[in-house]
């Protein structure tokens, strides 16, 4: 016989690793000018592969602007071209790690990234440099056409360094965070009927991830303890109530937080995984997974200093 019934298994086992090995975190970052891809383990945030390098000539912002098409596997980041000097979106295939998209953007600051998986599209909101208003585009990934457009704020609202946004699949509405010259806010931007609303944030949230089984919104806030430090805490919302509250404390002595990505893995307990060093005077990065319940850290793998070559500023959990 060709294949014992041993070597079948075998065989079988190595394919659903293959397989499998697809769902993964992965993270992409910059230094240089050079762009690399890493992939880390969805169960504890360890590094699986040495950083590669797919991009020359492009440095991904550090506010880790990023989101995933997960139905194309497909990797979205929003960068700077250091040869134009100009803003654009870069698509990465993550099965092959190849670039599939470019689209220049060059009028927006603030950039947001968000999918649109129910109509297969791009969702980007900025606000406009030209008169300060924020606007939101839908954008065909394909070819980069702009197929909708509208204006989602007026110039009241301005651009916090680093803030979040999230995708709600099921509602179809993009959750951003924008300031005032007093507070944060949650904006809401619904793509079915182009409103909006806003919800005052107390909770200082600094990374937003939509949880479709619960259909709630996950992040890590950060609550001053003293005029020298600070708690990371557990926030979350919901389409119903979106004005975001604190639900727990993150255990850990977490100070700085890189970029605004943070992702969810999938099961019970389920975990969310932020990219954190500990303390002020560390600059040690570590990709910490934080039971999404009760706030007690339970994994934290090192990924880099500080800045370094191997930070990387956005990182999205692909689950096919």
């Amino acid at each position: 016989k060709m294949f014992t019934t041993h070597s079948l298994a075998f065989i079988f086992v190595l394919f659903t690793l293959f397989i499998a090995s697809y769902s993964q975190i992965y993270g992409v970052g910059s230094v240089g000018g050079e762009t690399f891809i890493a992939q880390y383990d969805k169960n504890c945030g360890l590094e699986l592969d040495q950083p590669r390098t797919i991009l020359k000539g492009f440095d991904v912002r550090s506010d880790g602007q990023s989101t995933i098409s997960q139905s194309n596997g497909i990797f979205y980041i929003n960068g700077f071209n250091s040869t134009t000097s100009k803003n654009i979106i870069v698509g990465i295939d993550l099965k092959t790690e190849q670039i599939t998209q470019v689209i220049p953007y060059g009028s927006y600051s603030g950039l947001k990234l968000a999918y649109d998986e129910n109509a297969d599209l791009l969702v980007v909101t900025g606000q406009d440099t030209s008169d300060s208003n924020w606007y939101t585009d839908l954008i065909d990934p394909t070819n980069g056409t702009i197929t909708t457009s509208f204006m989602s704020f007026n110039k009241t609202f301005i651009d916090v360094l680093g803030g979040p946004n999230t995708f709600d699949v099921k509602n179809r509405v993009q959750y951003i965070s924008m300031g005032t010259f007093s507070d944060i806010v949650i904006g809401a931007i619904d793509l079915n009927t182009q409103k909006t609303s806003i919800a005052e944030d107390s909770t200082n949230m600094e990374t937003m991830f939509y949880d479709a089984n619960s259909d709630t919104v996950y992040g890590v806030g950060l609550q001053a303890t003293n005029e020298f430090q600070a708690q990371r805490t557990l926030v979350s919302f919901t389409s119903s109530n979106p004005t975001p509250a604190q639900y727990a404390n993150i255990t850990g002595d977490w100070y700085m937080i890189y970029g605004s990505s943070s992702v969810m893995s999938q099961g019970s307990p389920s975990y969310l995984y932020s990219i954190m060093s500990i303390g002020k005077s560390s600059d040690l990065a570590f990709l910490a997974g934080v039971n999404s319940q009760t706030g007690v850290t339970e994994t934290a793998a090192y990924v880099g200093s500080n800045f370094g070559p191997r930070t990387p500023w956005a990182f999205e959990y692909y689950y096919n």
